[in-house]
């Protein structure tokens, strides 16, 4: 990681990496830094690290897709039980603690066709 250890980086993304740096996906030139820094150990976020793990969970999720009922299964299952997590709440509790914002009322749609807003003005229909 950050001791300069480049025995750490895995195979699979050391090979991802220098083929990156090898311009085999076109000229990435611009990430070519940041790479040479992950391979010569300059891991702060502990990317390479985690990156056999995560490649293994990944290969358990592929494996569970192909599966499509278990797959829908869990997916609502994960939906249904994210409530306390769920972006919206998330958001208010941001907006209320953090600047003490209030949600505006969202108003009712009006049915009344002669009502409705045109998305050209009038003024230019007559040109």
């Amino acid at each position: 990681m950050r001791d300069g250890n480049k025995d750490y980086v895995p195979g699979r993304l050391r090979y991802v990496i220098n083929s990156i740096i090898n311009n085999r996906f076109g000229n990435l030139s611009e990430s070519h830094g940041m790479l040479k820094s992950l391979m010569e150990g300059n891991d702060q976020y502990c990317l390479c690290w985690d990156f056999e793990s995560y490649m293994n969970c990944q290969g358990r999720v592929d494996a569970c897709y192909l599966n499509q009922s278990d797959w829908i299964a869990k997916s609502i299952y994960s939906t249904a039980r994210c409530a306390k997590f769920s972006t919206d709440r998330t958001i208010n509790d941001y907006a209320g603690k953090i600047w003490n914002a209030k949600p505006l009322p969202i108003p009712k749609p009006n049915t009344r066709p002669a009502s409705k807003v045109s998305l050209i003005s009038d003024s230019s229909q007559s040109k």
